[in-house]
């Protein structure tokens, strides 16, 4: 068991070598001597929550859930009783769909404060204003910002800090804050600092990797001699021996052997080390942290409960994750950006009929049950489609044999007065074509 504790701890200071751990390294070479380690250590490892993407699940992860949230437009709508009405052209909507700033599309300013949430849980921008009309929204990195509570009301105040150092300060009403879950209401808690020790052992797997890969994907020998060697010889020896072999491009290269040395081989496979199924835990702890699907980063390996269909899939992937990412959204919005007196009547919202676009068929089996029972007019439904409308398109269809509950005829559809008037001319038409039949047959008669 020993050896074997101390094969771990080698191959776990070979690949701990790197530029940014070695103290790391140190650790695990003190305790290959005995020394006493702290377990505490294990989560001071040296990395932030931007080199954590150097790790591909949490890069696939962000680029995941920041992507699919950019992507949506979003809508801005007034109230009106039991009615809603879009509000094209509000200041709102165009920000967050246009241009937010002078250097940025829509797409990548949502994208970068929603990658910021996801890493560092929290995101800011600050708002300019012309007039008392916000004109633009100024992304700022987390890393430049400060934040405290007022001690007369407890409201956030924000210190931002410009790339040349100076700061300025900020009352909650003059940013967009994005938070993730927060426990003191104020700022949101980072999911790398949270399951930073989870993530530290991504980043060592990692290292092991490319370290094993790079020496040839060979465990390590040892070579026997029954000769006593100097230092000098020694060194001499190791260094001849990683000149030959060392790097994946010298791998199985032939070996001669003199001087009566022979080689032992000291270390185990990955497959003995299951070191491949360490990693596909990882990822799978790492979709974990962050709410995403294995399988909607490349973890095929197991299956998913939320059905084989591509649609129920997305359907799962909005309801049960991304949703929690627009209503942060939403409510950001409704908190910062739009006027607090029309909070009651104008509202955002993302619109999702993106993400659930069924195959082709499925979604003309679904246009022509809507448009049979009067849902949705022909032109309605080609609108979903991109197609152009056509004349006579706007009228909805109803089954002749559908009545209301207690009435012997149909129930009626109350018209709009075009289509009433349109009817009327067809009407008009048809009997005027009738009755110039019927002369021109009692003309025939009479001859």
């Amino acid at each position: 068991m020993g050896n074997f504790l101390t094969h771990r701890v080698r191959l776990a200071w070979r690949a701990l070598t790197g530029p940014w751990n070695q103290e790391t390294a140190g650790w695990a070479s003190a305790w290959m001597r005995g020394e006493a380690v702290p377990n505490r250590r294990a989560l001071e490892l040296p990395y932030s929550s931007a080199s954590s993407m150097q790790v591909s699940a949490i890069s696939a992860c962000v680029r995941l859930i920041s992507g699919n949230v950019a992507k949506l437009p979003i809508h801005v709508y007034r109230l009106t009783g039991d009615s809603r009405r879009r509000e094209r052209g509000h200041n709102v909507e165009t920000l967050l769909n246009g241009r937010p700033n002078s250097w940025q599309s829509a797409h990548e300013f949502r994208r970068q404060m929603t990658a910021q949430v996801a890493l560092y849980g929290n995101a800011v921008a600050l708002k300019q204003y012309v007039g008392s009309r916000i004109d633009a929204l100024i992304p700022w990195s987390w890393d430049r910002v400060s934040v405290r509570q007022a001690e007369a009301d407890q409201s956030p105040v924000y210190e931002l800090r410009d790339p040349s150092g100076v700061s300025r300060t900020y009352p909650a009403s003059s940013v967009l804050h994005l938070r993730d879950l927060t426990l003191d209401g104020v700022v949101g808690m980072s999911r790398i600092e949270q399951a930073r020790q989870g993530i530290a052992l991504a980043m060592s797997a990692e290292t092991y990797a490319t370290s094993f890969f790079m020496n040839g994907a060979e465990p390590g020998v040892a070579l026997e001699t029954e000769r006593t060697l100097t230092d000098a010889q020694r060194n001499s020896l190791i260094e001849s021996w990683k000149q030959a072999h060392q790097g994946a491009g010298r791998a199985h290269t032939p070996t001669v052997l003199e001087g009566g040395l022979k080689i032992k081989p000291t270390g185990a496979t990955n497959k003995d080390s299951q070191f491949l199924e360490l990693r596909s835990f990882q990822v799978e702890d790492i979709a974990r942290i962050f709410g995403v699907p294995p399988h909607l980063i490349g973890l095929t390996e197991k299956q998913t409960s939320w059905g084989s269909g591509v649609e129920q899939m997305a359907i799962g992937f909005l309801q049960f994750h991304l949703l929690d990412w627009i209503v942060m959204w939403e409510s950001a919005i409704a908190r910062d950006l739009l006027d607090p007196a029309t909070e009651s009547e104008v509202f955002a919202e993302h619109l999702v009929d993106g993400l659930l676009r069924a195959d082709f068929k499925t979604r003309m089996d679904a246009y022509a049950l809507a448009i049979q029972n009067g849902i949705l007019s022909r032109n309605e439904a080609r609108q979903k489609e991109n197609l152009r409308p056509y004349q006579g398109g706007d009228e909805y269809l109803y089954p002749s044999n559908m009545t209301v509950s207690g009435a012997d005829e149909p129930a009626e559809v109350e018209e709009e007065p075009e289509s009433r008037t349109r009817r009327a001319r067809i009407a008009l038409r048809k009997s005027t074509r009738a009755a110039l039949r019927m002369v021109s047959e009692r003309s025939a008669t009479h001859e």
